[in-house]
């Protein structure tokens, strides 16, 4: 390899190092998701059961005003698409379903909804997104969010330990 070629490569590297690792891969640690590394996935749209990082939904620092401390502006938040828009969704006290389905979910049996919204239709260009842990902020208690507000796919990666 020439040395021009070589100076190419390590140049583009730490550029991507440099600038391109937020961009392009997310690190997760809080028990709201999978603890580990994420490929953010800017080019394709999000589906129903994708990740998708979206900034913290206003209404939440409105639903928990102690989150400001805790929660800057502008974090991303990891969450699962459990249902889009004109799916119907109900909680209760420990479940939740998308149109008359039961989600099995991996932490249900113990997850608890602090702010039960019984049952809702998914209005137009909106999803509705849970975390896996039974403390998750997610849509439970701020609603549906708008797939505007998306930034990109969460494609999980592993925690490479």
């Amino acid at each position: 390899m020439s040395l021009r070629r070589k100076l190419l490569v390590i140049t583009g590297l730490l550029i991507l190092i440099l600038f391109g690792v937020g961009y392009f891969f997310k690190y997760n640690d809080t028990p709201s998701m999978k603890l580990g590394w994420y490929f953010l996935n800017r080019f394709e749209e999000p589906e129903k059961h994708d990740l998708v990082l979206f900034p913290a939904p206003e209404k939440a620092y409105k639903v928990f005003p102690n989150l400001r401390g805790f929660l800057p502006r502008g974090t991303l938040l990891l969450k699962q698409i459990i249902a889009v828009d004109g799916d119907q969704v109900c909680t209760d006290e420990n479940s939740v379903s998308v149109n008359g389905h039961r989600i099995e979910h991996p932490l249900l049996p113990q997850w608890q909804s602090f702010a039960s919204m019984e049952c809702i239709i998914v209005p137009d260009n909106n999803v509705f997104v849970i975390g896996q842990s039974p403390d998750s902020l997610d849509s439970r208690f701020y609603g549906a969010i708008s797939t505007s507000s998306i930034v990109s796919k969460g494609d999980y990666l592993g925690t490479f330990f």
